[in-house]
């Protein structure tokens, strides 16, 4: 089994800060969400944050928010006259912190900063190549993966690179990034199916499944997500998803027929995976508290060019369709109590 050795550390000050974050500006974001959307008075945002909660025996289902598509870009502050009316062309990799999403868009050749409060977008880095992985933390700091040239980027949220994780040996592809408060970095490095551990100074402390000085549990190692206490790694080739905690504890979920190519992971509150199924454009969610048997989420439609998914503290599901330009909302369903 998996180790991680610095995950524990973070677990206790992480949960009580969500916690208390739940509580206090849920329903505040939720009409955010709304509100970037344009969509302040839509039926299925009343909806959708009407309470509608999912039993055991049944498939987790969503209601549809308005998508983001348009958007109003804007320079600096004293410029809020030069604002000009665009869109997205091809959205790669998308994340969110409270008050703003992230979205990387390959066609614009820029990752994009939504402001949910003003629906306006800032452009905040110029992409020279294409990004792989996205990751925020709750201070709006950006880390961006490249695998081209074989770093990841930190971006603060005024757009300054701050810093640039690397490989050492130069060994090293990151394919996706994770971020934990505590000041963790975690890395899918695929070339070696590992994932690569580095503090905010950029040095690695840790290595997960390192090829070669021990048996490797990963076949790949393609996406990563943490939810404040636990890491999930995809490993597309092997078929699993393993979430490794603190203390040593890890477990895993096999990835069953409805999962034909998967590419992204998420997790909500609840511990439900969300695996972006590219083959079928749907996305299939594991519930381990659940008998019913894993399946496509209900309510949303399959996408034809599935990029990227992300979910937010406040059980909104953002998905990166490229094909038709935007980025798809969906309000999750939580389980019944």
């Amino acid at each position: 089994m998996v180790v991680m050795k610095h995950l524990g550390r973070a677990a206790g000050s992480e949960v009580m800060a969500a916690v208390v974050l739940l509580r206090h500006v849920r329903n505040a974001v939720l009409a955010l969400v709304a509100l970037a959307g344009g969509c302040a008075s839509d039926p299925a945002m009343e909806s959708a944050s009407a309470g509608d909660c999912v039993r055991s025996d049944e498939a987790v289902a969503a209601t549809p928010l308005a998508p983001i598509r348009t958007f109003l870009e804007e320079g600096a502050p004293h410029e809020l006259a030069a604002r000009s009316f665009g869109s997205l062309i091809r959205p790669q990799q998308v994340a969110t912190s409270p008050g703003a999403v992230f979205v990387a868009d390959i066609g614009l050749r820029r990752i994009l900063r939504v402001d949910p409060v003003r629906s306006t977008f800032v452009p905040l880095l110029f992409l020279e190549e294409r990004p792989a992985g996205l990751a925020v933390d709750r201070m709006q700091t950006l880390y961006v993966a490249f695998p081209g040239s074989r770093r990841v980027v930190q971006v603060r949220a005024d757009g300054q690179v701050t810093g640039v994780f690397q490989d050492p040996a130069g060994r090293y592809v990151p394919v996706d990034v994770a971020v934990s408060e505590a000041g963790r970095i975690f890395v899918a490095d695929q070339i070696n199916a590992r994932v690569l551990v580095f503090n905010r100074l950029g040095q690695v402390v840790d290595s997960i499944g390192e090829r070669g000085d021990r048996p490797n549990p990963f076949a790949s190692v393609d996406a990563l997500w943490f939810d404040g206490i636990d890491l999930y790694v995809l490993d597309a080739t092997g078929r699993k998803v393993f979430l490794i905690g603190g203390g040593g504890r890890s477990r895993l979920i096999a990835l069953d027929e409805p999962v034909g190519l998967p590419i992204a992971i998420a997790a909500d509150r609840w511990q439900r995976v969300f695996i972006a199924d590219r083959a079928s454009g749907k996305v299939i969610v594991y519930d381990p508290a659940s008998p019913a048997p894993s399946g496509p989420l209900v309510g949303m439609p399959a996408v034809q060019d599935l990029a990227d998914i992300w979910i937010d503290d406040f059980d909104v599901l953002h998905v990166a369709d490229a094909a038709t330009a935007s980025v798809l909302l969906y309000r999750i369903a939580s389980p019944c109590q």
